[in-house]
């Protein structure tokens, strides 16, 4: 009896091993608990120069500048009633794949609501018609219409005044048959019948008009219509302003954004509201990108990072690669070596050495994916160059070796939190990434002699920094061992820490239990606030949203699958309700409005898509890795999970899981085109959240690959 006890204690013992972890469920929900106070989101069509951007109560702005008045821009529009103050301000857009902004708000009974959105397809199409749009940025014509309908909800009847507001630093006038405003010769404002005046306030240097409508009655029940269109650019088509012509504009656009050739069809997940980012995210970013010297620029945003930056705009091109955008990318990348300078250099920002390895790993992602040796071949002279160029920086060092940046690189700007010019590792640890990615390219190309000697010189490098590290390492509050990003200045120790994650993934110049590298990613789980690290960028008091992914993205190629996931979905819910994120926020807790950076931030765009990406599929060194980091919430019945024709270092990819109606068993089917690719040495599929923790399934590459799990 004794011994049949004992057995029945450890067989409890090993079930408990092996038995899958509670799931809370809290974390793999996409609820927007930590969406900013206040928003902003582009209606704009894709690759177009008018970037419209429209705030979280609907007022619409242009011409943005940096320093204008209204949010950064020169001119701000919104309709609106009389003084009565609103409330319940709600906004949503009409689909995920529609950028047409709904907003909605009450007074005192009365519903409020307009619909802003972009005429699509654009009314201009010949190049003739180019003409200034904004300041300084010239295009083809554009044209916006709000839909305002207003709904008397209360049990008595009540008069309206529908006015629209116009604050500008241009000269504004209003036609003699009062139908239209004109605002600095190129931006006409089209009204229906029934205005009223134009009355101005003082608002300092600048103009700020209310234009008045005359009274409407509603009786209780009853809903009232109209429409104001904007038309951008002196050579823009007229639109009338009438409510038929707006819904059939209106009907028109939506057709235009769901027939789009968007990517959409390549990643499919069975949590809708993450599906729904995903499309976001890749109609955000062809909203954001413009096409420059005839060739796309993917820009990160509408506003102030309006442009390409080299960091933002790799992990940009990478995503879309997945995506199957290849000759995009191709081309993007061509845009992309165009500054580089004859010593090699990539240098869009002082002192940002880390511009130059940065370019060198686009260049060995983008091959890697398409497995395109001609191509790689005609960018070797690129490659030598950049080597040359981060030779010459490590050479700068080399004169004192008791400098404390001996054999890395000169002083130079960290950015992304840290902003003086000063010894520090965010560009040692590209430069890393960079020779570590030339010697692949090397490899690649069968170049034995620069592999070898570009190898040395990166180990001599990977040695340098090791010794550096170790002389900066600060203690934090939790007792970890961590490495700050200034070698011998002070610094918040959290503060900058993007690129230390790319060291992590994608460069992988970490072991996986390197002192030094585990001691600093606990330290950043120490200041994790809101699923999130806290103050890691510009911001005190603040997250860095897609940092999120950068720190996901480093646990996962730990081998912390769920703690990945965990990440991605805090990230996803501190997105606005138009499913985009600004740069950086303040945590939920100070109802604070301040922010940092650009809205829409394309770069958590595409932050998703990589996330996604990994979280299904994942290249360790010769091996495909399936479903390491999955969502436990995924695989409930009939739930399905897939890539569909995605690029990777192995070949075009598709990958099906889906989950039985009855939820008793998984279907796995996993095949791959690996023309002008190495095939994977094996193909592992993890079971942790279908089966077992720790469960694994190592299959040969011998395609169609079929499983059935029984769950």
């Amino acid at each position: 009896m004794k011994y049949c006890r004992i057995l029945f204690l450890i067989t409890l013992v090993l079930l408990a091993c092996t038995r899958k972890p509670y799931v809370n469920e809290g974390d793999y929900k996409m609820d927007l608990r930590y969406a900013p106070m206040w928003g902003q989101t582009a209606i704009c069509l894709p690759d177009e120069v008018q970037k419209t951007i429209v705030d979280d109560k609907g007022t619409i702005y242009y011409d943005y500048r940096y320093t204008g008045p209204f949010n950064g821009c020169n001119i701000s529009m919104s309709a609106g009633l009389d003084s009565v103050e609103t409330v319940g301000v709600l906004q949503h857009l009409y689909s995920a794949k529609v950028p047409i902004l709904l907003t909605s708000c009450q007074k005192n009974g009365i519903i409020f609501s307009t619909d802003v959105f972009a005429v699509a397809p654009a009314l201009k199409h010949s190049s003739e018609d180019s003409c200034e749009l904004s300041k300084g940025f010239k295009g083809l014509p554009h044209n916006d219409i709000i839909i305002v309908s207003t709904n008397n909800k209360s049990n008595k009847d009540t008069s309206i005044i529908p006015k629209f507001f116009v604050k500008s630093v241009y000269p504004v006038q209003l036609s003699k048959d009062k139908k239209t405003l004109s605002i600095d010769k190129r931006i006409t404002v089209s009204f229906p019948d029934g205005v009223v005046s134009i009355n101005e306030k003082p608002l300092g240097s600048n103009h700020y008009f209310t234009v008045e409508f005359n009274p409407v009655s509603l009786k209780a029940g009853a809903g009232y219509m109209t429409a104001i269109a904007v038309n951008i650019g002196s050579k823009a088509a007229q639109i009338s302003p009438s409510v038929n012509e707006a819904a059939d504009y209106k009907t028109k656009a939506i057709d235009y954004w769901n027939t789009y050739p968007f990517p959409y069809n390549h990643i499919t997940v069975p949590d809708s509201d993450v599906q729904n980012l995903i499309y976001s995210c890749i109609r955000n970013i062809y909203q954001a990108r413009e096409i420059k010297k005839g060739l796309p620029a993917f820009q990160v945003g509408p506003t102030c990072y309006r442009g390409l930056w080299i960091i933002d705009g790799s992990f940009l091109l990478e995503s879309m690669t997945f995506l199957g955008q290849g000759q995009d990318v191709r081309n993007g990348i061509e845009y992309m070596l165009n500054f580089q300078n004859k010593n090699g250099s990539v240098l869009l920002m002082d002192s940002h050495w880390k511009e130059t390895g940065i370019v060198l790993w686009v260049i060995k992602r983008h091959s890697q994916l398409t497995g395109d040796m001609n191509w790689l071949q005609s960018k070797w002279d690129n490659v030598v160059r950049a080597v040359g160029f981060i030779d010459t920086l490590r050479y700068r060092t080399m004169k004192d070796k008791n400098a404390p940046n001996y054999g890395l690189v000169p002083a130079g700007f960290s950015d992304g939190g840290l902003g003086k010019k000063v010894y520090e590792f965010t560009n040692v640890y590209w430069s890393l990434n960079g020779l570590k990615s030339a010697v692949d390219i090397a490899l690649m190309l069968n170049k034995e002699k620069e592999a070898g000697l570009w190898k040395a010189k990166y180990d001599t490098m990977f040695a340098d920094y090791r010794k550096a590290a170790i002389r900066s390492l600060k203690t934090d509050s939790c007792g970890n061992r961590a490495v700050p990003i200034y070698l011998i200045d002070s610094c918040q120790i959290q503060r900058g820490q993007w690129a230390f994650c790319h060291a992590i993934f994608p460069g992988k110049i970490f072991a996986n239990n390197d002192p030094l590298m585990m001691g600093t990613m606990n330290m950043l789980k120490c200041n994790e606030r809101e699923g999130l690290v806290y103050e890691t960028g510009w911001q005190d008091k603040g997250v860095w949203n897609y940092f999120g992914s950068f720190y996901a993205h480093a646990w996962l190629w730990l081998g912390d699958g769920q703690k990945a996931v965990k990440t991605m979905y805090a990230m996803a819910n501190h997105a606005s309700p138009t499913l985009v994120w600004r740069e950086e926020q303040p945590v939920k807790s100070l109802k604070s409005y301040q922010v940092t950076g650009d809205m829409p931030h394309n770069w958590a765009s595409a932050e998703v898509i990589r996330m996604i990406r990994h979280f299904i599929a994942l290249e360790r060194g010769q091996e495909l890795h399936l479903f390491e980091a999955l969502p436990p919430t995924w695989i409930k019945p009939g739930m399905r999970t897939s890539l569909k024709g995605v690029y990777t270092e192995f070949g075009i990819l598709d990958v099906d899981l889906i989950v039985s109606k009855d939820g008793k068993k998984a279907d796995i089917s996993v095949d791959l085109n690996s023309s002008n690719h190495q095939l994977p040495s094996s193909v592992v599929i993890h079971l942790d959240v279908l089966k077992d923790a720790g469960k694994i399934i190592t299959r040969k590459p011998i395609f169609p690959i079929k499983e059935i799990i029984t769950l």
